[in-house]
C-alpha cells in the first residue's frame, strides 16, 4: 500500500510536471507576422478536461480525473492525452492498463510532446512495472478460454504472455464439456512464469479406482428404516384401545345396574339394587354406582382418544416419516450341483459339476 501511495505521488507530480510543460509550449506566442489558426471547438474543450483531470489529480479524486482524461481524449486523441490516462491509471493501481497505455503512448516518440517529456514518461514506466509480471499459459485442448483473478483475459493459445500484477494471483482455464483447470501461484516482480493445463472431460459415468488384489462383489440394495418410536407408539396405543373398550364395558354395565335396578331384578324397576352392609342406605349405593359408571365413562373417553393418537402416529412414522438407507448385501452364494453319466468308451463315469 505504501508503494502504491508513493507511486500515486510521483505520477501526479510527474503529470502536472509535464501539464504545465505542455501548457507553457502551447501558450507560446506565434511568429511576428505569422497568422495561426484558431482551435476548434472540440480541441479547446479537450484542453479544458485536460486541466479539470489535473485539478481532480490534486484533489486526490483520481478516479474522476481518470473520466476527464479520457474524455478528452474521445475528442482529440493525442500521445500526450494518453500518457495523462496512464499516470492517472497508474495512481489508481490499475497496473497492467496504466502499462499498456504509457507504452502505446511512448510508442509514439516522433511526437514532440512526448520526445520532451521522454525521462520523465520512460521513468513513470519503469514504477510501474515494478508491479507486475508476465505468465504463459498452454493447455491441452485449443480454444479453451483463459482467467485471471476472475477476469475473462482470452482464448488459449495466446500470441504473447499476459501481464499480471504481483500477488497471489489466481488462474483458471475453462472450456466446455471438461473440468475448470484452476491454480494459485504468488507473482513476483519482473518474473516469467509458465503454466501448463492438461484438461479432463467431465464424464456421467462414477469414477472407478482400481487397485490390486481380490476384487470384492458387492450387492446394493435399497430398504426402508422406520424411527424406533414408532413400534412402542403403536404398542400402548393398542393397550390404550383395548382399555378403553374394558372401561366402556364396565362403564355401560353400571349405568345398567343403575337403571335396572339389583342384579337378577330383586327389586322394583327403576330403583338401584338393596343396601348392604358397605352401603346401609339405597341413597349411599345408588350414589356408589352413579360414581362408578361416571369413572368408566372417563376411562372410556381416555383410553379412546390417546390409544387411538398413539396408534395413529405410530402408524405414520412406521410407513411414512422413517427415511430411505442403502446399504451391502452379501452375493448369495452359487449352489452347486454334481452331476456324473456312464461312459461306455472310457468304460468309466465322468462327473461334471455346475456352479
Amino acid at each position: 500500500m505504501a508503494r502504491t501511495r508513493t507511486a500515486a505521488r510521483l505520477s501526479l507530480a510527474a503529470m502536472t510536471a509535464l501539464y504545465s510543460a505542455s501548457a507553457l509550449a502551447q501558450s507560446a506566442p506565434g511568429d511576428a507576422g505569422v497568422a495561426t489558426e484558431a482551435p476548434s471547438p472540440a480541441a479547446v474543450e479537450s484542453e479544458a478536461l485536460v486541466a479539470q483531470g489535473i485539478q481532480y489529480r490534486r484533489a486526490s479524486q483520481d478516479e474522476q480525473a481518470l473520466t476527464a482524461f479520457r474524455r478528452a481524449y474521445e475528442l482529440t486523441p493525442s500521445p500526450r492525452i494518453r500518457a495523462q490516462i496512464a499516470l492517472a491509471e497508474q495512481a489508481l493501481g490499475r497496473w497492467v492498463e496504466a502499462e499498456i497505455t504509457l507504452r502505446a503512448a511512448l510508442e509514439q516518440r516522433s511526437d514532440e510532446w512526448i520526445a520532451r517529456n521522454l525521462p520523465a514518461l520512460e521513468a513513470a514506466l519503469e514504477g510501474i512495472t515494478e508491479h507486475l509480471g508476465s505468465l504463459e499459459v498452454s493447455s491441452s485442448h485449443p480454444g479453451a478460454t483463459l482467467w485471471v483473478n476472475g477476469r475473462q483475459v482470452g482464448t488459449l493459445p495466446l500470441a504473447a504472455p499476459v501481464r499480471i500484477e504481483t500477488g497471489s494471483t489466481q488462474v483458471e482455464v475453462r472450456l466446455a464439456g471438461f473440468n475448470t483447470g484452476r491454480r494459485t501461484i504468488e507473482v513476483a516482480p519482473r518474473r516469467s512464469y509458465r503454466e501448463s493445463f492438461s484438461l479432463v472431460p467431465i464424464s456421467d459415468e462414477p469414477v472407478v479406482q482400481r487397485t490390486a488384489g481380490p476384487v470384492r462383489v458387492v450387492n446394493v440394495t435399497e430398504e426402508y428404516v422406520a424411527p424406533r418410536a414408532s413400534v412402542p407408539l403403536m404398542v400402548v396405543g393398542g393397550a390404550l384401545l383395548l382399555g378403553g373398550v374394558g372401561a366402556h364395558v364396565f362403564w355401560q354395565n353400571r349405568v345398567s345396574v343403575f337403571n335396572s335396578g339389583a342384579p337378577g331384578g330383586g327389586v322394583t324397576a327403576g330403583a338401584c339394587y338393596d343396601p348392604t352392609q358397605q352401603f346401609p342406605t339405597r341413597f349411599d349405593r345408588c350414589g356408589a354406582v352413579l360414581g362408578e359408571s361416571w369413572a368408566g365413562f372417563g376411562l372410556t373417553v381416555a383410553g379412546y382418544v390417546l390409544g387411538g393418537a398413539a396408534l395413529a402416529t405410530g402408524v405414520a412414522l412406521r410407513f411414512v416419516g422413517g427415511e430411505r438407507r442403502v446399504r451391502e448385501v452379501a452375493p448369495a452364494r452359487a449352489s452347486v450341483t454334481l452331476a456324473c453319466t456312464p461312459t461306455v468308451l472310457t468304460a468309466g463315469l465322468a462327473c461334471a459339476g455346475a456352479f
